[in-house]
């Protein structure tokens, strides 16, 4: 997604905190450049000792809070790839884990009256999530791995790359592994919601368990009147443009087997799969 040059400068201003009209969460000089940094492939050291930003090696040039998003906004922007970080910014977990959760609707109404004459605009779905959509530059088309090898390794690493959102609707979850990469993110800020099959082999050794269950809030299971009905999904969606589907359950019985293992990199996807998963929502309970 590209931005034009006009809205960079206000979304950076706003994305800071700056905008006094439009309330975004004031973010430090240190929360910004972590911000831009998981994004950005330039990595830059916010310097604790300074009061402006000077980053390169040699470079005397020191940048004010807004002047310094505006730049990373426009690296991003320049390489069509800002949608990532401005999706991130206006989920309502950045405003409660900054203590303005109660102006979250009016601010993102807000920000949409200043969007709109471009073009672009805030979406949030029935379960409060938000996409940022619009723009002339399409995204960027399909994509497909598929792998039938090392596919335990594959989920971590999309996991460990989640910025925003991991959605997991899984049959068997009983991969400690993954427990544990789902919670770091989890701990991070990241909107975890986490839909299993009520099962023994869950509430024995799984997700289920007394001793594990009690560290996902968000985490919910399915049991249905029939018996001989299950819900047999294994699927996961990351930061609502990747899904990871496939015969692999989050269990380490899955390791043993032969299993095959798609990544789908594609907005349009993994929005079908969130309706699902929010389908599911609607039939769960929570854990």
């Amino acid at each position: 997604m590209k931005l034009p040059e006009h809205l960079v400068r206000d979304l950076a201003e706003i994305i800071i905190g700056d905008n006094s009209n439009i309330r975004f969460p004031y973010l430090v000089g240190k929360d910004i450049v972590g911000l831009f940094n998981t994004f950005c492939k330039t990595k830059d050291i916010y310097p604790e000792s300074l009061t402006a930003f000077n980053f390169s090696v040699g470079d005397e040039v020191k940048r004010s809070r807004k002047q310094y998003a505006i730049d990373r906004l426009g690296e991003l922007n320049h390489e069509s790839n800002t949608k990532g970080v401005l999706t991130k910014v206006i989920q309502k977990a950045h405003f409660v884990k900054n203590g303005h959760q109660s102006i979250y609707e009016s601010t993102i109404y807000d920000c949409n009256e200043i969007l709109k004459s471009d073009g672009f605009k805030i979406e949030l779905n029935e379960d409060g999530v938000a996409s940022f959509m619009g723009g002339d530059v399409e995204d960027d088309p399909l994509a497909v791995e598929i792998h039938f090898k090392d596919i335990k390794q594959q989920i971590l690493t999309k996991i460990q790359e989640a910025k925003v959102i991991i959605w997991i609707a899984m049959a068997w979850f009983t991969d400690i592994d993954i427990m544990r990469e789902v919670l770091r993110k989890q701990i991070d800020g990241l909107d975890v919601k986490i839909v299993v099959f009520d099962e023994r082999s869950n509430i024995d050794y799984g997700i289920l368990k007394n001793d594990k269950k009690i560290h996902y809030p968000q985490l919910f299971k399915i049991k249905y009147d029939d018996d001989r009905q299950k819900m047999h999904n294994k699927f996961c969606i990351i930061d609502m443009k990747t899904v990871l589907h496939g015969t692999f359950n989050y269990s380490m019985n899955a390791n043993k087997n032969d299993e095959t293992f798609e990544v789908l990199t594609d907005y349009t996807k993994a929005l079908e799969f969130s309706q699902e998963f929010l389908r599911l929502l609607k039939i769960s309970k929570n854990a």
